[in-house]
Order: C-alpha cells, then sequence, then structure tokens
C-alpha cells in the first residue's frame, strides 16, 4: 500500500465460499486495540468481488494519509454467513503504508 495514491487492497479468502457470505466487515488501525480509521463493507461500493474467493477493498488518497507512512498497520476481518450464527475465525493482518516521494 502506497500512501497518496489510489489503491485497491486485493485481500484473498481461500476456504471460504463467498457465495455463503451475507457480509464481511473490514477494519483497519494504525494499532491493534486502537479504533479503525478505515472500514468498509463486502458486498457495497467500497469492497467488490473480483474472483472467486479474491475481494478488492477501495483505498482513496484520503484514506491512505490516515495511516502514518513507513510503519505497519493491522487489518482485521469479520465474516458473516448467511442463515447462521457462525463467525469464520481469521487473523489479524499486518500490512505496511509505503511513504511516496509525490506531494499532494
Amino acid at each position: 500500500m502506497k500512501q497518496l495514491t489510489k489503491n485497491l487492497l486485493k485481500m484473498n479468502f481461500n476456504g471460504i465460499d463467498l457465495s455463503t457470505v451475507s457480509k464481511i466487515e473490514f477494519a483497519f488501525s494504525q494499532e491493534i486495540g486502537e479504533p479503525p480509521l478505515k472500514t468498509a463493507e463486502y458486498p457495497n461500493k467500497d469492497a467488490s468481488l473480483i474472483t472467486d474467493n479474491l475481494i478488492g477493498v477501495v483505498w482513496t488518497v484520503a484514506d491512505t494519509k490516515k495511516f502514518e507512512a513507513g510503519r505497519t498497520f493491522y487489518a482485521d476481518t469479520r465474516i458473516t454467513i448467511k442463515d447462521s450464527d457462525d463467525q469464520p475465525e481469521t487473523p489479524i493482518l499486518k500490512l505496511v503504508m509505503n511513504p511516496t516521494l509525490f506531494e499532494e
């Protein structure tokens, strides 16, 4: 992920049949335990299906500015299955917000 750049963060959901999913919530925080600086939800305009198990989360320039360049940040997901109370466990992912040499 690069700061000050529109991005499509591709997230792979191997082992989950996305046709059984009613929604996936995404939360992105600078540190674990801090409130999210960005959220998204699939299916919605900010997250869409790319292939059978790949979802793209849209990041705007403004979204990337919320995170410190050159630092790690974290992504978490919560999956809701249709007609079920079960929520599959997913790991918290560690990502990096890369700096840019460009100015706004």
